[in-house]
Order: C-alpha cells, then sequence, then structure tokens
C-alpha cells in the first residue's frame, strides 16, 4: 500500500511507481498534474484517502483562483446529515462518462444511488456535481 507523508506545512506526498509526488495545488500546472493523478485509477485508488482530503483543497484553490469566487457551500456537502465525499463523486462521475455524459443520459439517479441515495435525489447530486466539480472537469 502506498503511504502518505507530511510535513511542517501539511503537504501530502504520495509515492507513484518510487517517485515522491506532491498533491499541493497552488498553480495550473500542479491542478493538471493533480487531475492527471486523479484519472489514473491505480495511482488514484492506491491513494484515496490522500485524494479524498486533497481534492477538497484543490477545489478550493481551484474555485477561488480561476472561478474567482469562494465555494459558498460546505465541504464535503452534506446530504440528510451524509457526508458526500466529492473525489469519489468525481471518480463516479467519471464512470459514467463525466458531467455531459451523464446529463445527456439523464443518468443522475444512477449517480444518486450509488452513493446509497435513493434515485429522487438525482436533482440534487445534479447540483452538487455543478457546485464543485463541473467546471474543474
Amino acid at each position: 500500500m502506498i503511504k502518505e507523508e507530511m510535513c511542517i506545512e501539511t503537504e501530502a506526498y504520495i509515492d507513484d511507481n518510487g517517485v515522491q509526488v506532491s498533491l499541493k495545488v497552488d498553480t495550473f500546472e500542479e491542478f493538471i498534474e493533480f487531475m492527471k493523478m486523479v484519472n489514473t485509477d491505480k495511482v488514484a485508488m492506491g491513494n484515496r484517502d490522500a485524494f479524498k482530503k486533497y481534492t477538497k483543497r484543490m477545489l478550493i484553490w481551484f474555485h477561488k483562483t480561476y472561478n474567482n469566487k469562494e465555494i459558498e457551500k460546505e465541504i464535503p456537502p452534506v446530504l440528510v446529515r451524509i457526508e458526500v465525499c466529492l473525489f469519489d463523486m468525481y471518480k463516479l462521475g467519471q464512470c459514467y462518462g463525466g458531467y455531459a455524459n451523464i446529463n445527456k443520459k439523464n443518468e443522475w439517479k444512477d449517480m444518486a444511488m450509488g452513493f446509497g441515495f435513493p434515485q429522487e435525489y438525482d436533482e440534487k447530486f445534479k447540483k452538487l456535481y455543478e457546485t464543485y466539480l463541473l467546471l474543474p472537469e
């Protein structure tokens, strides 16, 4: 199993095939590298806990820097007192082909049920995806 190491500045590093890679995102280039790793299933799922934590930080940075506004909602979002992991939501969304494909095929019910929610939560999941994940996608 790949381990997460923390330094004084709480920067996470993961081991990607023997190379220490930072999960810090403070530049567009770091954002691109982060997203490449997230989209590489072996790396992302082998370091799931670290990516879950740093997806939140990446999204805050991304929206502040490229959307020019703070995310006004809580991270992670909560539906009926259950936290919805944005990393898992992104990965599941990619399995369905991303936002455009989910929307075109109206698979938001499947997204909701993939998290254990009833299919009636489809619009809530669509709104969550649009709020947090659509721009970085």
